[in-house]
């Protein structure tokens, strides 16, 4: 999957050169604020953003809470834990605008995160620990009402593709545990690798 990941952006980032570098972008110098869909739907927790906006880049921070993903784990996870959780997830991008008009904007950008986890590891034993990951995504702009002039010109909706490697955990190495039916296990730091959202916001 991993490999994957990288061989799309290998085939998009030449993209760029396509687009003059002194054309003017629609939503330049734009503060956006945003709200992610697929937290709240389901990981049951939130997340907010705000990107700012020069004429070829983009600046991003965001921050989600309450996040569970208990019900999305993968079976090397769901079948080996009772509940994994993550109390906050914070960091920052840079991205490269490839383009941008009234309707439509497509970036490319590099981000680092930091993630809490809580995990459940059977009916007696917990754990906690802090990963940095690192990696990046794509991130499409579409504003469906970006020809008036009413100010609805500013809502936007945000599809995005992301993937994020875990590169430095608090986790001690080799940490072990037992399932509740008894099996001896290594618990490895939970990785978010591909993720897919969409969120939906305003361009001030």
């Amino acid at each position: 999957m991993r490999l994957n990941f990288w061989l799309i952006i290998s085939l998009i980032t030449p993209l760029g050169s396509a687009f003059s570098q002194n054309k003017e972008l629609s939503y330049s110098k734009k503060l956006t604020l945003l709200a992610g869909l697929s937290q709240p739907l389901f990981l049951k927790g939130a997340n907010l953003a705000v990107t700012y906006t020069t004429n070829r880049l983009i600046f991003e921070y965001s921050h989600g809470i309450n996040l569970n993903y208990s019900e999305v784990l993968s079976s090397d996870y769901k079948d080996n834990v009772l509940s994994i959780k993550s109390p906050y997830s914070t960091g920052a991008g840079l991205g490269y605008r490839f383009f941008a008009n009234q309707k439509l904007g497509m970036d490319l950008r590099a981000e680092a995160k930091i993630h809490s986890y809580e995990v459940k590891l059977n009916s007696k034993q917990f754990t906690k620990y802090i990963n940095l990951d690192l990696g990046g995504g794509l991130y499409w702009q579409y504003h469906p009402f970006g020809k008036r002039t009413n100010g609805m010109e500013g809502i936007v909706i945000e599809p995005s593709i992301r993937y994020w490697a875990n590169v430095k955990s608090s986790l001690k190495e080799n940490y072990s545990y037992k399932t509740n039916d008894g099996r001896s296990l290594t618990h490895k730091p939970y990785p978010l690798n591909l993720f897919a959202n969409i969120s939906i916001g305003f361009t001030f």
